[in-house]
């Protein structure tokens, strides 16, 4: 988890300016690891309200603000649209804030292992269970397994793993595993799965055991695109681009014989009526 007030975080800030602010009705509108090109809060229907609670997210990873700092703008954010939304709002703002925060870190590191000269130097990563004194067995299981940084299990199980995960994954030389008493890495865990629903879609969705739904990808891996979330029933739908041709002129407008322009004029003077 970063420290909150410390120095900004070049790598995290890039990650979180290239997303686009996006209007939701749910969670499940933009998931896993379409968080690396879209921001939203769940709930948030009006691209205004989230393009301002994106500036607020973006001045706690620029400037370091605190929780107490993000509130304040969040209050005020709220106050401004209106905005009516799910949970208390102590509960609701620093779920925000934290998830935001800790996912943009978390990319931040991950932009720095995918680094060929950093990856030489560290082949290997481990993960760290964060102590915390409610945690999931799962995660508290994998605290300092050491993998190869490209081995697969990383792909669904890097932190963070669900709402409140604080685990941490940390870059390992050769020298620093065999100091930890590892002659060689450790083999990943055999992946169990449990169905996730989606109740608006009905889409099921397979997720690792120990991962909450929506987590179960590695940040700042996906490519750059715009990103568009899908339609949902309760979404508006746009206008179609294709119409009939047949569809009847209407009828003109009536306009006083005052208001239209005489014969023989040249064309600016035509224009400059408009």
């Amino acid at each position: 988890m970063p420290s909150y007030g410390s120095q900004p975080f070049k790598e995290s800030l890039d990650y979180f300016e290239k997303k686009t602010p996006l209007p939701t009705n749910g969670w499940e509108d933009v998931y896993a690891e379409q968080h690396d090109n879209a921001f939203m809060v769940a709930g948030a229907n009006k691209t205004a309200i989230v393009e301002d609670f994106a500036s607020a997210v973006r001045a706690a990873i620029k400037d370091g603000e605190t929780l107490q700092d993000f509130r304040k703008r969040f209050d005020q954010i709220v106050k401004t649209h209106g905005w009516d939304y799910n949970g208390e709002p102590g509960w609701r703002s620093k779920l925000i804030y934290t998830t935001n925060i800790r996912q943009a870190y978390n990319a931040g590191r991950e932009a720095q292992f995918a680094d060929p000269k950093f990856q030489k130097t560290f082949p290997y990563l481990e993960y760290r269970h964060s102590g915390a004194e409610h945690f999931r067995l799962i995660h508290k299981s994998w605290d300092r397994m050491v993998l190869a940084a490209n081995d697969p299990f990383w792909i669904t199980h890097s932190p963070s793993n669900g709402y409140g995960c604080n685990c941490k994954k940390y870059a390992k030389s050769e020298r620093a595993m065999k100091r930890m008493g590892k002659t060689k890495p450790d083999t990943a865990p055999p992946i169990e799965y449990y169905d996730h629903t989606d109740k608006r879609t009905g889409e099921v969705k397979a997720i690792p055991e120990g991962i909450s739904p929506g987590f179960e990808y590695r940040p700042n891996q996906a490519p750059r695109e715009h990103f568009t979330p899908r339609q949902s029933e309760t979404q508006r739908q746009p206008i179609p681009m294709s119409r009939p041709d047949d569809l009847p002129m209407p009828s003109p407008s009536s306009v006083s014989q005052e208001q239209v322009l005489p014969d023989g004029l040249q064309e600016a003077e035509y224009a400059n009526a408009f």
